[in-house]
């Protein structure tokens, strides 16, 4: 047994059993492994106290559970900073259990050590390098919320809407964008290829052509701007070349309002508009002309625009795919979109602060612990 012992890989040290409460019981005896992740002999530890093994970094609470265990006397498990003879510190898992005698006093302990050092500077470089992760993402979500208007904005003009926007991750590839330009107002939901920081990447691509396209080009026809945003992000991409790399692109519902002459142009790719009129719904669908993505050789679409007419108390819609698409809570069914336009027409009493209360406070009991799948963004405006 002996033999076996000198020879282990795994550091063993046998101390005396210590009942009196005295912390860190005598040591009797380690093995070669124990003496070679020390730095100590066993003529310099024989008789000498368990402390010489700690020091400013070893926790006070797991010495107190030691030293517990070891006056109870109860086998223990733990990971702690200990002391090499040198003064560096090192990490050991600790296994330690009683040799009791026949009336079941501790005689003895046998503590199995190993050296665990490695590990811990690869879990602290993980954690070094997920804060480092996380600063940068919260810096990316700073910038995006600076580049994206928000609702303190658009309710300066339109004062009964809502905004309800809920990134799966930090940052999101849902986003809306506004502009004002005379009498017109442009409004959008668009909602990119995939989520987070590939999502993101995107929202920044189309936020900027959508300020060149409008802002710097002059162009104020719907459907002549989803043209030129499909042929924006087609270039930005690279998507025509043979070996394009991308097939990322996004869908959007984009109107341009003008309150003077109570008309909405709408136009959209792949996404709907909800128009509520004297307690009716009537969706406009967006056209199945893709914005992004490798090209299709037969696709030679253009957009089209639908002008509606409203009133006082007539409402609009324009959301993302991702309140639609996520899954209940037991994974059974998806929110769709048959729940939301009943309960746009099940709400029409209630304020637009309180029908945003409403659809984020459904959208968290339909959704339960299950994960979100996706970035929600709906946008809400009624007319005064």
């Amino acid at each position: 047994f002996k033999s076996i012992v000198i020879n282990m890989n795994d550091g063993v040290l046998i101390s005396e059993a210590d009942t009196s409460g005295l912390p860190a019981p005598k040591i009797i005896y380690i093995n070669n492994a124990f003496s070679k992740i020390t730095g100590y002999t066993l003529e310099e530890l024989a008789g000498k106290s368990l402390q010489i093994l700690r020091g400013p970094k070893t926790d006070p609470e797991t010495v107190k559970k030691i030293d517990n265990a070891f006056f109870e006397g109860l086998p223990f498990e733990a990971e702690i900073v200990n002391y090499h003879k040198d003064g560096t510190e090192y990490w050991i898992e600790l296994n330690s259990v009683p040799v009791k005698d026949a009336k079941g006093f501790s005689v003895y302990w046998i503590s199995i050590q190993r050296d665990i050092t490695d590990r811990k500077k690869a879990e602290e470089e993980i954690r070094r390098l997920y804060k480092r992760i996380r600063e940068s993402i919260n810096y990316a979500k700073r910038i995006q919320q600076s580049i994206l208007p928000g609702m303190q904005l658009i309710r300066k003009y339109f004062p009964h809407s809502f905004i309800l926007f809920k990134p799966k991750d930090v940052v999101s590839g849902d986003f809306t964008w506004f502009y004002k330009k005379n009498d017109d107002y442009f409004i959008a939901a668009v909602d990119c290829t995939g989520h987070g920081v590939p999502g993101a990447f995107m929202s920044i691509i189309g936020n900027d052509l959508l300020n060149e396209i409008v802002i710097d080009k002059n162009i104020d026809d719907p459907a002549k701007i989803l043209d030129f945003l499909k042929e924006g992000i087609n270039r930005s991409l690279h998507q025509s070349e043979l070996d394009a790399q991308s097939d990322d692109g996004l869908e959007i519902a984009f109107c341009r309002i003008n309150l003077n002459k109570k008309q909405i142009v709408f136009s959209g790719s792949h996404r709907p508009l909800y128009f509520i009129h004297n307690g009716k719904l009537t969706q406009y669908k967006g056209d199945l002309v893709l914005i992004g993505g490798k090209p299709i050789k037969k696709e030679n679409l253009k957009f089209s625009n639908h002008t509606i007419n409203f009133s006082k108390n007539d409402a609009i819609f324009l959301f993302s795919d991702g309140l639609q698409d996520q899954f209940s809570e037991n994974g059974e069914s998806k929110y769709g979109s048959k729940r939301l336009r009943e309960n746009l027409l099940n709400n029409l009493h209630l304020t637009m602060n309180e029908l945003y209360n409403f659809f984020d406070n459904d959208f968290e009991q339909w959704k339960g612990s299950r994960n979100q799948i996706d970035d929600v963004l709906l946008i809400g405006i009624r007319f005064s």
